[in-house]
């Protein structure tokens, strides 16, 4: 038996099943075979460490929810959140999707504000003017879910897949096909700057830090660019990495610490940048090696990122990570690119 620290009872058998008992409802089984418990212990985390016949198993809550059930059905594309309106945005190839969280419960109200099958969203960001988004060769503005300018670069490239508001309010275009990253202005003028490239490579993603803008994109020796906000060009940074790569090195995200580490989505695992060295974070014989889609800062201290097993929480200090997969509520261990 296990009094929780909700004051609820857990019950161990010796049989397969272990049953949770709360106040003024029924008996509920916890579907899993234990194959024999013979001891309970809840962490100061709320985790559940449970000993039995065939090991020991770790049981923690589902830690993720669903806002949006009807979002299953669909592979999303990107998504953004409203600080000031406190409103979400999602969208999948042909639709955009805006979620109003409800007072009681968390539930959120979902609507739909743009619809169109010939339309391929890839990338939604949020700025003081409106939602960005990028729609195939397009980039449109929405205000208050009316979309109120559009930009045409398909003579330029292939899809815009990635956008990017700096701190100025300028939006950053990484276009498939074209060596330039384009701006636009908050007066919606454009802007271009040249990326000196490999051949085949591509302008993945564009992000800021402290003193200026970085530019992530493919290529051993053409896999990030710096530029300080008063310059007028980009300059290479990249430097040669020290492992071997099983491909042709792509960044397929960036994350900008406080302190200006560069935390870095690979092709060839996790990579921290920082005062011109790179290394691959130590992640084990499983996952260093392991290509990663998505890395965000979460706080200071530790660094999201995900890979094909789920999302991970990385401690900086300790190098200890966590891993939530779908047995931590996600409805699957795929996120997207830049998916966090």
């Amino acid at each position: 038996l296990l009094l929780a620290s909700d004051s609820s009872l857990w019950v161990g058998t010796f049989g397969d099943s272990l049953y949770h008992i709360t106040a003024g409802s029924s008996l509920q089984v916890i579907p899993h075979a234990f194959k024999g418990i013979n001891s309970l212990y809840q962490s100061k985390e709320g985790d559940f460490w449970i000993a039995t016949d065939k090991g020991l198993v770790l049981m923690q809550s589902n830690q993720f929810t669903i806002p949006d059930p009807n979002s299953l059905a669909h592979f999303i594309e990107g998504m953004a959140y409203d600080e000031r309106r406190e409103i979400f945005y999602y969208c999948t190839k042909e639709t955009l999707v805006v979620l109003t969280p409800q007072r009681t419960g968390n539930t959120f109200l979902s609507r739909r504000l743009f619809f169109n099958e010939q339309s391929y969203f890839q990338a939604l960001r949020i700025g003081e003017q409106g939602l960005w988004a990028g729609i195939d060769f397009r980039v449109i503005l929405f205000d208050q879910g009316v979309a109120k300018n559009t930009w045409d670069f398909s003579s330029e490239g292939n899809f815009v897949h990635d956008l990017f508001v700096d701190s100025k309010q300028n939006v950053w275009v990484s276009q498939a096909d074209n060596s330039n990253i384009i701006v636009i202005r908050p007066n919606h003028s454009i802007q271009r700057y040249h990326l000196p490239l490999q051949k085949q490579s591509e302008i993945n993603l564009t992000r800021e830090g402290k003193a200026g803008i970085y530019v992530a994109a493919s290529g051993l020796s053409a896999y990030l660019f710096y530029k300080p906000h008063e310059a007028n060009a980009f300059k290479n940074i990249s430097v040669p990495v020290p492992f071997s790569v099983q491909s042709d090195l792509n960044i397929t995200d960036l994350a900008v610490s406080e302190d200006e580490v560069l935390w870095l989505a690979s092709t060839e695992g996790l990579l921290r940048y920082s005062a011109g060295t790179i290394e691959r974070v130590n992640l084990g014989e499983t996952f260093s090696a392991l290509s990663v889609s998505s890395v965000e800062m979460l706080d200071d201290d530790n660094v999201l990122f995900a890979n094909s097993f789920g999302l991970f929480r990385y401690n900086i200090k300790s190098k200890d990570y966590w891993l939530y997969d779908e047995h931590s509520g996600l409805p699957s261990n795929t996120v997207t690119d830049q998916g966090i």
